[in-house]
């Protein structure tokens, strides 16, 4: 149903994009899948539900290319922006999937309920919590951040372009972690003293409290809520954050890396460079994939391995009519693999395991209940385990997928000083260091600040900042015998 409600229009923009880009000598374009797969415009406009999540799957995707390229093979992805902050969990260097998601359907603002979408789909969690994200004091006194936002248009308070309601990015500029001119650019110089009166007037003079202290609740409350995100990533999915690295991006990620993972305890961020282009990035990273399912539900001990074989040598079939119409690589370059989606009885969700190549029921059955306790913790004994899906993954590399060394030019800016205000309104200096004086394998102790274009990192007391090799920031807990 979905797919027929989008589809006119989706494939209406994608023919007129593609006849664009072709009128100016750009003959490939490659569309991103929530899958986080590339796929044809023409196949695009064909399945356009499975491209509705593409755009935050494109952040996972590059971390899914920089995991690999760093060693660090469980990561996960923070993507932070300006409305909300989105999580996604890469481990062995291949982003998690899951087989269904929802689809929200918002009218005026308010949640008109939505629409389930069985279709593979990067494990993603968000919440309404980004640099725009209007904080508000309820009837109970007590500080909301978000789901509201700002926008970009009229934006913070401290954008200066008629927002008044205060903002977690206005909470950031009193409290000093962002400069007039820390945005790099020239279309944006922020206002202070509005965002001051934007805290003072709607968060600190309803609670009678000082302005330093009503914009670190700001902070507080919106850092929990994204810590709280994380975790449901990880721990909520049966995952030990202890085992994975935060991947900070987005233009505010750096901003609460740090925070969010000595809340969550995770031991270190990453921060890519030009962390505000890193989903763009993603795009052109990605590999040609279609996934293609079909329902066979059956009691594991009932299992048919002839009717099973039919099943795939249908998916097969579709897949080679699916792989003909791409005109992003050659034919003869495409892999095959064939999963299982199997589940307890009962239950309404389902882990995707590999298919062996000989149908056997009790092998099936031993690793799914082997992978059910690593996922979840525990194992139903006893109860009765089912096949729901064949699934078949098409895959194509299309092109080498590394990950670049960032180069290092220098940089004519000066290390600078800013004054910090504390939660009791203290004030302390902080130097302010641009991201292009960093060369890799320097070290610095925090409490610093970093400024990249488009993007902020904060360094806490207690934490060091490492530059790697290929320009990608490390931030790790001090510990001291």
């Amino acid at each position: 149903m979905v797919n027929a409600y989008i589809g006119p229009t989706i494939a209406h923009y994608l023919e007129a994009l593609d006849a664009s880009l072709r009128a100016r000598g750009i003959e490939r374009l490659a569309i991103v899948k929530s899958n986080g797969g590339l796929a044809s415009a023409a196949n695009a406009a064909r399945f356009p539900v499975h491209l509705i999540e593409s755009g935050p799957a494109a952040g996972v995707i590059a971390t899914a290319v920089l995991a690999r390229a760093e060693s660090e093979p469980n990561l996960i992805a923070f993507d932070m922006g300006g409305t909300t902050a989105k999580t996604g969990v890469v481990i062995g260097g291949e982003p998690r999937l899951t087989t269904e998601f929802y689809a929200n359907r918002f009218e005026d603002g308010v949640d008109r309920g939505g629409y389930p979408i069985k279709s593979p789909v990067i494990d993603l969690t968000e919440i309404g919590a980004g640099g725009g994200s209007i904080a508000e004091v309820d009837a109970g006194g007590v500080i909301k951040v978000g789901p509201r936002s700002a926008g970009s248009d009229p934006g913070p308070a401290c954008y200066g372009r008629g927002g008044t309601a205060p903002t977690v990015t206005d909470a950031h500029v009193v409290l000093g972690h962002l400069a007039a001119d820390g945005f790099g650019s020239d279309d944006i110089t922020l206002d202070a003293v509005a965002a001051e009166h934007a805290i003072r007037t709607r968060v600190a003079e309803p609670l009678g409290w000082p302005l330093a202290r009503a914009a670190w609740g700001v902070l507080r409350i919106a850092t929990a809520n994204m810590a709280e995100v994380v975790r449901l990533a990880t721990l909520r999915r049966g995952l030990d954050p202890r085992d994975f690295a935060l991947l900070a991006f987005g233009g505010a990620g750096g901003l609460h890396a740090a925070d969010i993972a000595r809340e969550v305890g995770v031991p270190k961020v990453l921060v890519p460079p030009l962390p505000g282009l890193f989903s763009a990035i993603g795009t052109v990273l990605g590999e040609l994939r279609h996934d293609l399912v079909q329902t066979y539900l059956r009691p594991l001990d009932a299992l048919d391995p002839a009717a099973i074989g039919a099943v795939f040598a249908h998916l097969e079939a579709r897949a080679e009519a699916l792989t003909a119409a791409e005109d992003l690589a050659e034919p003869e370059g495409w892999r095959l693999e064939r999963w299982l989606d199997v589940r307890f009885s009962g239950q309404l969700f389902e882990l995707i395991l590999p298919a062996p190549a000989t149908v056997d029921a009790a092998g099936i059955e031993a690793t799914f209940r082997a992978a059910h306790r690593e996922t979840y913790g525990y194992d139903l004994p006893g109860h009765a385990a089912e096949l729901v899906s064949c699934r078949l993954v098409a895959r194509h590399p299309v092109w080498e997928r590394g990950w670049p060394n960032a180069a290092h030019d220098g940089c004519d800016t000066g290390i600078r000083e800013r004054t910090i205000i504390g939660p009791d309104g203290s004030e302390a200096t902080w130097p302010v260091v641009p991201r292009g004086r960093l060369a890799p394998g320097e070290r610095c102790a925090g409490p610093l600040i970093v400024e990249d274009f488009g993007a902020t990192v904060r360094v806490l007391r207690g934490q060091t900042l490492a530059v790697r090799p290929s320009g990608v920031l490390e931030i790790a807990e001090e510990f001291h015998s």
